[in-house]
């Protein structure tokens, strides 16, 4: 099969998106594949498409001169999720149909291979404070000669322009006139379940308010510093989960 577009998929990559799990990488990697006309199959595209992607610091991607973004979600938000795979393993063990309703296209059968880890069976759940505040720490290190971007997972979901703005400061060429944000929203949902990713379920563990504020004091005081943690975390501030 010829495949579409092959200036997507050259080498080395142009961007690189940084983010924590469950913090909107394929809302805004897919999104960016969409809006500038990639059509290819999810196991095509994903390891192939030249913006690159990681949750962790990687020096090499630096050394290559090449944009930066980080992708930055409420950590209240983030830690309330460490129990979804128990809770997604409940109804793959109690009520696997019930699955069906975060999406129609959920791959039951993934879900209920106990020979899976969660994360196979499940995608990407949890959160590891350190791994949060590193990608922080390196982000605004990074030398004021590369390009970079903070966007904020809130805003792609809320503002439909938010994916077009980093559309613009990755130069990729799109007519506006054409383009439907909201179908490709609907588009990259579809994906991201056909991938063998889960939403996350409407129920939840939420923390008391008690170890909310605890978190965001060890934010503000360790894990990003004070200085950090108003640069770039301060609109969090009381938005517990």
């Amino acid at each position: 099969m010829e495949k579409s577009n092959n200036s997507l998929y050259s080498y080395p990559p142009r961007a690189l998106i940084m983010s924590h799990p469950r913090s909107g990488l394929h809302m805004l990697r897919i999104g960016l594949y969409l809006l500038e006309g990639g059509s290819d199959e999810y196991d095509y595209f994903w390891p192939r498409y030249n913006i690159a992607h990681s949750h962790h610091i990687d020096d090499g991607f630096i050394n290559l001169d090449l944009k930066v973004i980080l992708l930055i979600r409420n950590y209240h938000e983030l830690i309330s999720k460490m129990s979804n795979p128990r809770i997604l393993k409940t109804y793959a063990n109690l009520a696997p149909e019930k699955l069906k309703n975060l999406h129609p296209d959920i791959n039951i059968g993934r879900a209920t291979d106990t020979s899976l880890n969660d994360e196979d069976r499940f995608g990407s759940f949890g959160f590891v404070e350190h791994d949060y505040a590193n990608l922080i720490r390196f982000y605004d290190s990074i030398p004021p000669h590369i390009p970079k971007k903070i966007i904020y997972y809130e805003d792609l979901l809320e503002n439909n322009n938010t994916l077009l703005k980093v559309a613009e400061f990755l130069n990729i060429d799109y007519a506006k006139k054409n383009i439907n944000v909201g179908n490709i929203k609907e588009k990259t949902k579809e994906l991201y379940v056909k991938s063998n990713h889960f939403p996350s379920p409407p129920e939840g563990t939420f923390l008391n308010i008690e170890s909310h504020m605890a978190l965001q004091q060890d934010m503000k005081k360790s894990l990003v510093g004070p200085t950090l943690y108003n640069k770039y975390l301060q609109r969090y501030e009381g938005k517990y989960q």
